[in-house]
């Protein structure tokens, strides 16, 4: 369940359970109004026990989204072990930057 905490500026989204291609809409349309709502959106995974590739993609795209319109995203707290995971199978890990500006941080950055 995604729940997002109200701030003007900046937005925070908690979610937790399983977070897989069967949620991957609700995560889109959270990510889509928090980033609507407000120029700075923590998101916590802190407590989801699973993830699959769709949310890597998701999150992906949510954070070039942000930096297009000038906003700030970024993963807050300890991320699951299953993420972790799939950032370094997937490749994600040896990124020096954001592909969309090698000046910016990559999401998955720790």
């Amino acid at each position: 369940m995604a729940r997002a905490k109200k701030n003007p500026t900046l937005r925070k989204i908690v979610f937790t359970g399983d977070l897989t291609l069967i949620r991957a809409g609700e995560l889109r349309d959270a990510l889509l109004g928090e980033l609507a709502a407000g120029d700075s959106v923590e998101i916590d995974l802190a407590k989801v026990e699973s993830v699959d590739l769709s949310v890597m993609q998701i999150l992906c795209a949510a954070h070039q989204s942000a930096r297009r319109q000038g906003k700030v995203l970024h993963l807050v707290n300890a991320l699951p072990e299953s993420l972790l995971r799939l950032v370094d199978e997937g490749g994600f890990s040896g990124h020096i930057g954001c592909a969309l500006d090698g000046q910016v941080a990559c999401v998955w950055e720790r």
